[in-house]
């Protein structure tokens, strides 16, 4: 089959949507023609047609005005990118249109009336509770809106069970796929020797290193975790702990190295920028443990963050905050440790306790092979594949 994958932000290096490329490489390894249409918000001098690891994709030019200017003006940028899409989704001819989140889901429906395609929707997020959590008016709005574009869907991907049985409870047939790699891709890595990445970030061999790589935006929690570090450096000097941060952009990564000056947590605390995603791996596998906190946002307990699982894959169990979706895989598959009380003094007593437990190599075991049997995208993707066989 031919299947358009519609996706609302740009496809090119670094910003690559894992997620979006793991679903369009198992749709070729069996034998459909994935094409993912994706909208350059800023039109700069790119390619318009271009492919990525195999995986062809047409970028789909609009310039979208300022977020600064009220709603009104982006209209007529809306209705452009509309007659734009719908044009290349007519000279693709798909089977099958996977709206990526609610944002794509309003021109799907439109393509699925024009073309007669079946339409699935991967949501991502709790769109209506992350509206609602800016704007009451825009939260209801967006649940109104969602609610009735799912009439024009056939089958809905999301990424947690949580997610999955809300969206059962509104009759739509609904698979959980939680972002993960593929086993194969982590097989053919070529791993730098541990020592010398740990070398390289200051860490001696006797330090359990604790690490966190990804986004550092605010509601990572972040600045809660160098907090918690700093606790726990002032706890015990002695200890032998280290937290590596390695994320962006830039001017947050400074503003946590302040944090760090501020709380006095700077002789633990080691900070790298974006490092590239041909050799992420290398810093997995120098940590001892990975840490996922998060701030307190109601959509934390939806969902199970992939840079879990990317851990997992590389034998790296996780400390994760008491947030349902994930603690309760960490409980049920003994990955990882949870900790509940988010002030920095209970975190910084509860970290220590998990190094000093000496449970981390069992851990280590666990996580690799819950990765390998359950989790890796292998594992997970026939379901999709059974849904696209039933439509």
């Amino acid at each position: 089959m031919k299947i358009g994958v519609l996706l609302g932000v740009d496809f090119i290096e670094p910003k690559i949507d894992k997620r979006v490329f793991l679903i369009a490489k198992a749709l070729k390894n069996v034998g459909h023609e994935p094409h993912i249409f994706c909208w350059s918000r800023r039109v700069e001098n790119k390619e318009i047609h271009g492919e990525y690891q195999g995986i062809p994709f047409t970028r789909i030019k609009q310039n979208l005005p300022e977020v600064s200017l009220p709603f009104i003006t982006k209209i007529p940028a809306y209705f452009s990118l509309i007659r734009k899409m719908m044009n290349n989704l007519n000279s693709f001819g798909p089977d099958v249109i996977i709206s990526t989140d609610l944002d794509m889901l309003p021109m799907a429906s439109l393509a699925k009336f024009f073309f007669g395609s079946h339409l699935i929707y991967d949501s991502h997020e709790h769109w209506p509770l992350m509206e609602y959590n800016q704007s009451k008016p825009l939260g209801v709005f967006t649940k109104y809106l969602e609610n009735r574009l799912l009439s024009a869907v056939d089958g809905v991907v999301t990424v947690s069970g949580i997610l999955a049985s809300i969206y059962r409870s509104k009759g739509k047939e609904t698979i959980a796929l939680r972002t993960a790699p593929f086993l194969e891709d982590t097989k053919k890595l070529v791993f730098a020797p541990r020592e010398e990445v740990r070398k390289e970030l200051g860490v001696e061999p006797n330090h359990v290193l604790i690490g966190y790589v990804g986004s550092l935006m605010p509601d990572k929690g972040i600045g809660m975790m160098v907090e918690s570090f700093s606790e726990l450096y002032k706890q015990n000097p002695d200890t032998k702990i280290r937290l590596v941060i390695i994320g962006g952009p830039e001017n947050l990564l400074d503003d946590l190295k302040e944090l760090g000056e501020k709380f006095g947590g700077s002789d633990i605390i080691i900070f790298r920028d974006f490092i590239n995603r041909e050799k992420i791996h290398n810093y997995f596998g120098a940590l001892d443990l990975s840490m996922i906190q998060y701030s307190e946002v109601p959509w934390a307990n939806l969902a199970m963050p992939h840079k879990m699982a990317e851990g997992f894959a590389y034998g790296v169990p996780a400390i994760v905050r008491n947030f349902k979706e994930r603690s309760e895989f960490i409980r049920k598959h003994k990955s990882g440790f949870v900790f509940s009380n988010s002030e920095p003094k209970m975190v910084a007593k509860a970290v220590s306790s998990f190094v000093d437990s000496n449970l981390i190599p069992k851990l280590s075991e666990n996580a690799k092979k819950e990765f390998e049997n359950k989790l890796c995208w292998e594992r997970q993707v026939d379901k999709l594949t059974e849904m696209l066989d039933s439509l």
